[in-house]
């Protein structure tokens, strides 16, 4: 059956209509996500919500606890693959913990300073010796080559001295 140009024009227009209806709803993001008035969103956004954006949680000790130090950071991640240092595939990293010092950005090179802990040898533990006083710690992910990625999660602690470590050995 041959279209003549009156019919092609008007299936045109319910082919346009229903590309875009259907870029629409993917575009969309799922209950679960809130948006903001202002946020942008594309297609890859609104993919990488629909699989899962790659996050980590402190669940211990809890944002604003009272700790002796070492204190042991325990760190749960979803959608994200904790990895020894060394060359990563994507969706693998290691954490750092940033001691009284902002995230990095990412992008850069996590520091190498007494601030900074590079460890977690893939593990999703990690323990950081602390001073007594309230310390502001940023556990961030970074790539194979401690190259920091849009991943943390801050949490604020209060190291108190261990008094039994300060007690004199009577034992003899």
């Amino acid at each position: 059956m041959k279209l003549n140009r009156i019919q092609a024009r008007r299936s045109r227009p319910s082919l346009l209509l229903a590309a875009m209806l259907s870029l629409a709803a993917a575009c969309t993001s799922p209950p679960d996500v809130p948006l903001e008035a202002g946020d942008e969103i594309n297609l890859s956004t609104a993919l990488a919500y629909r699989e899962g954006d790659p996050e980590i949680e402190v669940v211990s000790p809890k944002d604003g606890a009272t700790v002796t130090s070492p204190v042991e950071l325990v760190v749960e991640t979803r959608n994200l693959t904790l990895s020894p240092p060394g060359e990563t595939q994507d969706g693998e990293g290691h954490l750092h913990v940033l001691i009284d010092q902002p995230c990095e950005q990412p992008g850069l090179v996590i520091p190498t300073d007494a601030e900074t802990v590079h460890g977690s040898e893939g593990m999703g533990t990690i323990a950081v010796e602390l001073p007594p006083g309230r310390h502001e710690l940023c556990v961030q992910v970074g790539d194979g080559f401690h190259i920091a990625v849009a991943i943390h999660h801050r949490i604020a602690v209060n190291v108190v001295e261990d008094r039994r470590s300060g007690a004199a050995d009577l034992s003899g």
